[in-house]
């Protein structure tokens, strides 16, 4: 595993957390009044009184210094990285020998202009902000709009209206509880995209948030507050309406009160057997005689008892939310954005890796941004090309300790992740034009048969023994037959001989279904661009990676280059990270969704061209 990250997984959406509660009535959530529509979407009324959720995770981000990059001019100056992190056996291992060995410039904060080249011809890769973009387009203006309005700027048009609505507007239509006189948004294209960022706001939003006391006040069940009125001494219908006593303890309820009427028991003690204070002004005997009535004088009732109560947005806290909520909403989010350019997000079929030498270290991407090809009967077999984009959403929270500084370590391992995700992405653009190899591929130990393996081996010889050596040679026969008629679909147990008797290489680390191309890269350049969209707390950033081919190669373990590159930044990637845009804020929402757009637009500027010959592109 690198760095102690788990293979990626499909979501989880059978796991049980507190702050999922369960429904006891159609359409109410019981336990957190959750109003539930037809389409499993969960609504608060952020405006109703309940019991407080606990404060706010505060919201903060990974620092990290890292050493400054030095150039491998020569072999003996690269650093032994497979050795290096092939020792890392706990996160904590982690140190910033294992950054400087990677030899990455890292640049934080950088402009999202900056991230997309300007075009040499044509139009701009960015889109212009449109001051009409309020309100998406309905199909009658599209069609009177200007003819030369592509389809593409139509969709933009429309998802930058939906993200500008406010959060309260779209949550209402959503639930259908807008206020009367209050027209509803129109959300179609990024609906996935709200319903996930309600979600979210359950745990992350504190716009509304709203601490204050309120008396607790005793209630019945009905909801009405309780009267307390004079009693009878002995009037069971009076005892029961206290609260529910067993015979027991009316009984010894009169007998107190009897007492302190006969002056036996002092006024300070007559405290009921439940242990509540006589709440009665004058005790009456059940025969009626009002003659011998003798007056209690009780001290006043305590004051009513404070208690916290909230009302905002909030169920819970960030730290506790479950993780496929924010997965969910960014994949949303990059669906929609992805859709217009023939391209799709959906989870790595095949673990991401990143190669050192002979080492492969696992990372974890929760989506990768991919190519749908044009040919019908490809896309249907489900043949993707690319990877264009990658995604990669983490969990973790709190990188500031008690004292406000800066967890090193942390943070260290969070930097580290995200330069394995784009490594990983990197490697696999690489692999454009290139044939899979597969471990073990024509070596003797992967054909040539030898004891226990071949025939009249000890595993067979075994079988004989005990009499089972003619059932084998039929099973194998069978099996074999199986193999080879397309029509046979039925599967056959294979036994732990059979297995052992096989002979072949090892899958490799290919996808078989993926077309392997650097989309977007300039053909005659040995730099890649490779971009990933990364997310924490209820933010995203965009980064992007410029690197040297001769330096991925050098990471896989090809010899090191003879004649040193002519570009003397070579060996030393620059990895770029824009601000953290939060998914809350329309304006930040806008920006991230506008850049990314741009990023799009730029590396699909070419045609869409099937992975032939001549384009260079390997099907595996």
């Amino acid at each position: 595993m690198l760095l102690g990250i788990p293979p990626p997984s499909l979501p989880n959406t059978s796991s049980i957390s507190p702050f999922i509660p369960r429904l006891t009535l159609p359409f109410v959530d019981a336990e957190t009044d959750r109003y539930v529509a037809g389409n499993s979407f969960k609504a608060t009324d952020p405006y109703e009184e309940r019991e407080p959720p606990a404060a706010p995770t505060p919201i903060t981000f990974p620092k990290v210094k890292t050493p400054d990059p030095v150039g491998w001019d020569t072999n003996s100056a690269r650093p032994p990285l497979q050795q290096l992190f092939s020792r890392l056996v706990r996160l904590t291992d982690v140190t910033d020998q294992h950054l400087g060995a990677l030899n990455i410039e890292i640049l934080s904060d950088v402009p999202t202009d900056h991230f997309v080249p300007s075009a040499k011809d044509g139009p701009s890769y960015w889109p212009e902000a449109s001051s009409e973009a309020t309100v998406p387009l309905s199909y009658a203006g599209a069609a009177s709009a200007d003819a030369s309005m592509s389809k593409k700027r139509k969709d933009f048009d429309d998802k930058i209206a939906e993200l500008r609505y406010a959060n309260d507007d779209v949550y209402a239509a959503l639930t259908k509880t807008t206020r009367d006189g209050q027209k509803a948004p129109r959300v179609a294209s990024m609906r996935k995209f709200w319903q996930g960022l309600e979600s979210m706001g359950g745990f992350w939003d504190d716009s509304l948030d709203h601490y204050f006391e309120s008396t607790a006040a005793t209630e019945h069940k009905d909801g009405g507050p309780k009267i307390t009125k004079r009693a009878r001494v002995g009037d069971l219908s009076n005892a029961v309406k206290v609260g529910p006593q067993n015979i027991y303890s009316l009984v010894q309820d009169e007998a107190a009160m009897m007492s302190l009427l006969s002056g036996e028991t002092s006024k300070s003690s007559a405290i009921l057997s439940h242990g509540t204070s006589l709440p009665l002004g004058r005790l009456t005997p059940q025969n009626g005689d009002h003659h011998h009535d003798k007056e209690i004088s009780v001290s006043p009732p305590l004051p009513p008892r404070s208690c916290m109560r909230y009302k905002g947005h909030r169920i819970g806290t960030g730290r506790d939310m479950p993780e496929s909520y924010r997965q969910d909403t960014v994949r949303a989010l990059m669906e929609a954005l992805v859709w217009p350019f023939q391209a799709s997000i959906a989870i790595p079929r095949r673990i991401p890796v990143v190669q050192i030498n002979k080492l492969n270290l696992p990372v974890r991407l929760s989506g990768v941004v991919s190519r749908v090809p044009t040919d019908r009967a490809k896309a249907r077999a489900g043949i993707l090309q690319g990877p264009i984009m990658g995604v990669q959403v983490r969990s973790d929270t709190g990188f500031l300790d008690a004292n406000g500084k800066p967890m090193v370590g942390k943070s260290r391992l969070d930097q580290l992740r995200e330069i394995g995700g784009l490594l990983a992405l990197a490697q696999e653009r690489r692999r454009q034009g290139t044939t899979d190899s597969k471990p073990g591929e024509g070596e003797w130990w992967t054909t040539k048969p030898r004891w226990g393996g071949g025939p009249e081996g000890a595993a067979e010889d075994m079988q004989e023994q005990i009499g089972n050596g003619e059932m084998l040679t039929a099973v194998e026969e069978a099996v074999n037959a199986a193999k080879n008629d397309p029509r046979s679909q039925n599967r056959r147990r294979v036994t732990p001989v059979m297995l052992w008797k096989e002979l072949k290489c090892g899958s490799g680390l290919r996808d078989q279904r993926t077309e392997y191309m650097a989309i977007g890269k300039e053909t005659e350049s040995p730099y890649d661009q490779v971009y990933m969209v990364s997310s924490l707390n209820r933010h995203i950033s965009i980064l992007k990676l410029t690197v040297h081919d001769a330096y991925l190669d050098c990471l896989a373990g090809v010899d090191f280059p003879i004649a040193a590159p002519p570009e003397s930044n070579w060996s030393t990637p620059k990895l770029q990270r824009s601000k953290w845009f939060d998914l809350f804020d329309a304006d930040d929402r806008i920006e991230a969704f506008s850049a990314l757009w741009a990023i799009m637009s730029y590396l699909t500027r070419d045609p869409v061209i099937d992975g032939n010959t001549d384009a260079g592109a390997g099907t595996t």
